[in-house]
């Protein structure tokens, strides 16, 4: 198999492999950012 077949192939799967982790990550944070900070609010809200 060509080499430049091969980069031509494995750059742009590897860009939108990058890209879709880089999505979920950030989903996930997110996600777990506000389940996080909901938490927070309710241990602030009984202290009071």
């Amino acid at each position: 198999m060509n080499s430049q077949v091969t980069y031509s192939i494995v750059v742009p799967v590897f860009t939108v492999t990058c890209k879709t982790i880089a999505t979920v990550m950030s989903f996930v944070v997110n996600y777990i950012g506000s389940k996080f900070w909901v938490f927070r609010d309710e241990e602030y809200s009984y202290a009071r």
